[in-house]
């Protein structure tokens, strides 16, 4: 059980990130931030707008880390990791389910090749996971299995690193 009053969901995209922060909230009584909504894409100030939302809540879950490309973004989330009470979930669907289910539902779906998408999922889960442990001083850790054999399966995770 998540007992921190603040969370940030992660995992590639169509993976159920939403699904689980939406869930979370309603369950635990927290604001629920939806970071694409929030953040803009479109807005010169970005991350400084979704900062000021998180700021304005006492308990949220967020869809998404508030990161971008510069590398100043993981040195700002991991200020506010330091300072907050702060979980992570890592939301995970098995790659057959997500490749031939939850994909192709997406709007921004993109018609790469399957090798391509396999690679990405691939990369996001050995990769950039990593380095987000590694980067970011988390204390609070969950897996998600969001596959129909593991719906609703939350468990703490043991970090390594």
């Amino acid at each position: 059980m998540i007992t921190e009053s603040k969370v940030f969901v992660t995992g590639i995209y169509a993976s159920g990130k939403t699904t689980f922060a939406k869930g979370h909230s309603e369950t635990n009584d927290l604001e629920y931030l939806c970071f694409d909504e929030i953040y803009g894409y479109t807005n010169p100030e970005k991350l400084d707008v979704v900062y000021a939302a998180m700021e304005a809540q006492d308990r949220f879950v967020m869809d998404a880390l508030p990161l971008n490309e510069h590398e100043s973004s993981w040195l700002r989330l991991a200020d506010y990791i330091m300072s907050n009470k702060v979980a992570l979930v890592v939301v995970k669907c098995p790659i057959d389910l997500w490749y031939r289910e939850r994909l192709p539902s997406k709007a921004s779906y993109s018609t790469a090749a399957e090798e391509d998408h396999r690679r990405w999922y691939k990369e996001f889960y050995e990769q950039t996971l990593f380095r987000i442990f590694e980067q970011l001083t988390l204390k609070a850790v969950y897996s998600y299995d969001s596959g129909p054999e593991g719906s609703g399966n939350l468990e703490r995770m043991r970090l390594e690193c």
